[in-house]
């Protein structure tokens, strides 16, 4: 079977065959062809990798945004935390005082009972507090780790072109 340099025709696997068969190399069409189909072929997998790579980051970026927000919503969590704790202390401050001084004591008296009964609950309230934003700093700590580890793969599953 004889081919001319216009033949159109598969190039490829059953080329090669023919090519064993009848002994006839391919031309030199076929051959640019076949070059050009490799090319393309490289080139449509380099942007499927990209696009890949585009939506992996796009989507630790989105993730990232998440993370932020789910920060600040914690950042006013415990500043209404911190208001309702003085709030609440401040209550049981001037409370402690009136019930105190209408116990009839004296004044040096009066000033030790409040002394002493806003020392235990405020030694509580601290602990509660400190506790609080300890956890919050940790888990804010962790998710800003991971989401930075997220970035890093993303950006690093990205390889540099072939040259």
């Amino acid at each position: 079977m004889q081919h001319s340099d216009d033949t159109e025709g598969s190039v490829g696997p059953e080329r090669d065959e023919e090519y064993e068969v009848t002994g006839t190399p391919p031309t030199l069409n076929e051959r640019l062809e076949l070059k050009n189909l490799e090319l393309t072929l490289a080139t449509q997998k380099e942007a499927t990798r990209q696009q890949q790579n585009q939506l992996a980051f796009e989507s630790a970026m989105r993730q990232a945004d998440s993370a932020d927000r789910q920060a600040q919503q914690r950042i006013m969590y415990g500043l209404i935390a911190i208001i309702g704790g003085l709030v609440t202390l401040a209550a049981l401050y001037i409370a402690t005082i009136f019930f105190f001084s209408s116990q009839g004591t004296t004044p040096e008296q009066g000033a030790n009972n409040v002394v002493a009964s806003m020392g235990a609950v405020t030694g509580v309230i601290g602990s509660l507090v400190s506790a609080y934003f300890g956890i919050q700093l940790g888990s804010a700590g962790r998710e800003r780790a991971e989401s930075q580890r997220d970035r890093a793969l993303a950006a690093s599953s990205e390889e540099p072109p072939s040259q």
